[in-house]
């Protein structure tokens, strides 16, 4: 039992020093968006001072929180990371060409080839249509949603689509680049959907400024603490939420 409890008190110094160093360094870069933002995650608000956890923190805070993703989401999402996995768009890209023009093609091209596999993927008669008109602006609603799902899904869990996200940055990177949009006559990029946007546009921003919103979403740490305190917790958060 001794043994036990002092592996758990050195387990605990080991977290207070890991906090600390976190803190001392500045910020932790692994909660910050594509945006420069904070995420989802520890060292927010959340995680500090007591006096910090009001309803105008919780609304900043939403701004730069992710939406989960639906299930309708989560399909579209696992064709892209299909398209991805399939697609040798760094290869074919990222080699000598004689000029500027060639690479510019070279781009154009395989950027084309898998915006169009995504069409037909979801539509085979559009995507036959796409491949005859080569209009791509048609369907720039969908794409610009395709790619801020995958990108979303990603903040969120950033253990995901090592191999994939990588690729699929550098395809955007260049689909938004001076020599390729024009050509495609469209922005691939789109707005990241928050917490705040969902709920602006539903007018439900007044859920942000309860006062137990706070102990509703917070995280309960078992550092230190004994079992009552923690299932005290539990039932604290369990009755703000209803």
């Amino acid at each position: 039992i001794d043994a036990s409890k002092q592996e758990d008190e050195e387990n605990a110094k080991f977290v207070e020093r890991t906090t600390t160093n976190t803190t001392a360094a500045g910020h932790d870069d692994s909660n910050v968006d594509e945006s420069g933002h904070g995420s989802v995650g520890s060292g927010g608000p959340l995680s500090g001072d007591p006096g910090l956890r009001t309803s105008g923190t919780a609304k900043e805070r939403s701004k730069y929180i992710p939406l989960r993703l639906s299930l309708g989401e989560r399909k579209m999402l696992r064709l892209v990371e299909a398209a991805m996995t399939c697609c040798d768009y760094t290869t074919d890209v990222d080699k000598p060409f004689k000029s500027q023009t060639r690479r510019t093609h070279a781009q154009l091209k395989r950027i084309a080839a898998v915006l169009r596999g995504l069409v037909t993927a979801c539509d085979y008669s559009a995507g036959q249509k796409l491949l005859d008109d080569e209009n791509y602006a048609e369907f720039d609603v969908f794409f610009r949603q395709m790619f801020e799902i995958a990108r979303r899904h990603k903040i969120m869990n950033p253990e995901k689509m090592r191999t994939e996200y990588g690729k699929l940055i550098y395809l955007l990177q260049d689909a938004v680049s001076p020599s390729v949009q024009p050509h495609l006559e469209f922005s691939v990029k789109g707005r990241i959907e928050s917490v705040y946007k969902f709920l602006e546009e539903r007018g439900g921003l007044a859920v942000l400024d309860d006062k137990l919103i706070e102990i509703a979403t917070e995280e309960i740490l078992a550092l230190k603490k004994s079992r009552v305190k923690i299932n005290a917790e539990i039932k604290r958060k369990e009755k703000a939420v209803k």
